[in-house]
């Protein structure tokens, strides 16, 4: 079943990309069914960090989801990366972190390391996102924005330069100036797409409102912030965003010219309805659900997205739903 289709002009033809997602079938223990998590991609193995489900039981194990074999597994090591994670909240307490872990992938395991943190570090919070951009000369860094505190919801773009991990982060922030067309918000996505960090919906300002917005920010100028604000029909928080390929089909001279990306929205929620944005997938299941994972994945040269968990208003869910794109000449 398709969930989006659309006519592409090229040159002369016409063609269709389509969009389908279906549930996999997976191997091995299958992790807690949780939402709130964060998903990581490491070599070929996608890592389930965090969450917790309905009941505030929250997860302390990392999840592993080999790509190649389509099992979850006992953590094993690969080669040498690392995986950032930044704040967050414990329910229970109601308390808000700012901390840092650095997760390390190496020589046959896996361990937390906290760096040390330097500059101006940020406020803690959670439901923030923490996007990775490569600044000058390949130096990567992580942008942290938004989110929510014990003292309400932030408006904040916090850079974290990472050339020094895992021994120290140092942080920076945006000027203020640049923020004035941002309001304070949670539970948004922020994706980066070509040159642009894509920030999309979010809760912001009451309890009960949800923005449609989608922000541009050139991701070569962060400290001096170029914004740009697109209002939108889909109104969500809570939702996940990837990106999709699409590959046109057959034999083609100039398929890699023709590759191109979508960026995907996928579930989430409307707090003034309340409903779940859903859309159905190929064995009936569906994917209505917020405080899900969605994460890009590139396998024998194609790129998929694939979500994992979240909850809706019955389930606390663990399912891998593969969202894939295809490209027809008419």
């Amino acid at each position: 079943m398709n969930l989006y289709i659309e006519e592409i002009k090229d040159g002369n033809e016409t063609r269709t990309l389509a969009l389908s997602a279906k549930t996999l079938k997976t191997g091995g223990e299958s992790p807690q069914a949780r939402g709130g998590h964060a998903a990581v991609l490491m070599g070929s193995s996608l890592y389930i960090i965090g969450g917790a489900n309905r009941n505030q039981e929250y997860s302390t194990r990392i999840a592993k989801f080999d790509l190649r074999q389509g099992k979850w597994k006992v953590l094993q090591g690969g080669s040498q990366r690392n995986a950032v994670v930044h704040g967050g909240m414990y329910m229970p307490t109601q308390e808000f972190y700012n901390d840092t872990w650095v997760l390390k992938e190496e020589d046959g395991s896996l361990c937390w390391l906290e760096p040390r943190q330097e500059g101006l570090t940020p406020s803690a919070r959670n439901s923030h996102t923490a996007t990775l951009v490569e600044g000058e000369e390949g130096a990567e860094k992580m942008v942290v924005i938004g989110g929510g505190s014990s003292s309400g919801l932030l408006l904040s773009v916090e850079i974290a330069d990472l050339q020094d991990l895992p021994d120290k982060i140092t942080w920076s922030k945006c000027e203020e100036e640049s923020l004035s067309r941002i309001s304070p918000r949670e539970m948004h996505t922020c994706s980066l797409y070509k040159d642009f960090l894509i920030i999309f919906g979010g809760r912001v300002d009451g309890e009960e409102v949800v923005s449609s917005e989608a922000i541009l920010i050139d991701k070569t100028s962060l400290k001096a912030l170029v914004v740009k604000v697109e209002s939108t029909s889909f109104k969500r928080c809570g939702h996940a965003m990837a990106k999709v390929f699409r590959l046109f089909s057959g034999r083609h001279a100039d398929l890699a010219k023709l590759r191109d990306s979508r960026l995907i929205l996928v579930g989430g929620l409307d707090l003034t309805a309340p409903e779940i944005c859903a859309q159905s997938v190929e064995d009936g299941e569906t994917l209505a659900r917020f405080a899900h994972s969605a994460t890009t994945v590139t396998t024998g040269g194609e790129g998929e997205v694939l979500v994992f968990g979240g909850v809706n208003f019955s389930s606390d869910l663990n399912d891998v739903v593969a969202i894939t794109s295809s490209v027809a000449k008419e």
